[in-house]
């Protein structure tokens, strides 16, 4: 089942790259309505799926811990905290990148590659160790990780608001770390000079939220023992 979900955003590339172009000849057919203008911005969402399944594996993965009592046990052993949490925050991150690059590669819904698609995956992949944490904090058990990680998914419509809202109104989404990744995407797809302002801005927010969220945890941690 973990297996499946780390890599159902692949799935969701297969079926998007079949999904869009059969979606785009029937309304352009029946509508005169054609979906290619929109396909930056859908693939500017559909990028944050990679970070989203592996942060929350990584997340549920600690609840299991958690619930054997392994986290607690860690008091009492030669590893520290920080050094447990590197190791389940490593591998999701790790993982992101090459998941998005084979997400763009499937989906060939935008332009060829682009050596800046592997810094704004770096980037996008900081997602998953800010769900990760964010699972691992405020759940007590896996049914309620399930619960959260369907309410951050309610975040990807942040960039909704930069696509088609005025722009004073998408700035007030910023202070919100997935919005970086999806306003990067979106540039390079239209050819704008956001890429390098979108890791400019959205890497230092991506490790501010992960400090914030990583001294979460501790605390909470300390508090029960």
């Amino acid at each position: 089942m973990i297996f499946f979900l780390t890599f159902l955003p692949l799935i969701l590339g297969i079926l998007f790259r079949f999904l869009m172009p059969w979606a785009d000849r029937l309304l352009t057919d029946n509508f005169s309505f054609s979906l290619k203008p929109y396909y930056p911005h859908i693939v500017s969402i559909l990028i944050l799926m990679a970070p989203m399944m592996t942060g929350w594996v990584a997340g549920t993965i600690i609840l299991d811990e958690k619930d054997q009592g392994l986290v607690p046990a860690l008091r009492v052993t030669p590893l520290p905290l920080p050094v447990y949490i590197i190791t389940r925050l490593f591998w999701p991150v790790i993982l992101s990148v090459p998941l998005g690059l084979l997400m763009l590669a499937i989906m060939n819904l935008t332009k060829p590659f682009h050596p800046l698609y592997i810094l704004l995956l770096a980037e996008t992949a900081l997602e998953a160790p800010l769900i990760t944490l964010f699972i691992a904090t405020y759940a007590k058990n896996k049914v309620q990780g399930l619960t959260l990680a369907k309410a951050l998914s309610l975040l990807m419509i942040v960039p909704v608001v930069y696509f088609f809202a005025p722009k004073p109104w998408y700035f007030i989404v910023s202070f919100v770390p997935m919005f970086w990744p999806a306003y990067g995407f979106f540039n390079l797809f239209t050819n704008q000079k956001g890429p390098l302002v979108s890791l400019l801005a959205g890497i230092p927010l991506h490790i501010v939220f992960l400090l914030v969220f990583y001294r979460i945890f501790r605390n909470r941690q300390q508090e029960a023992a």
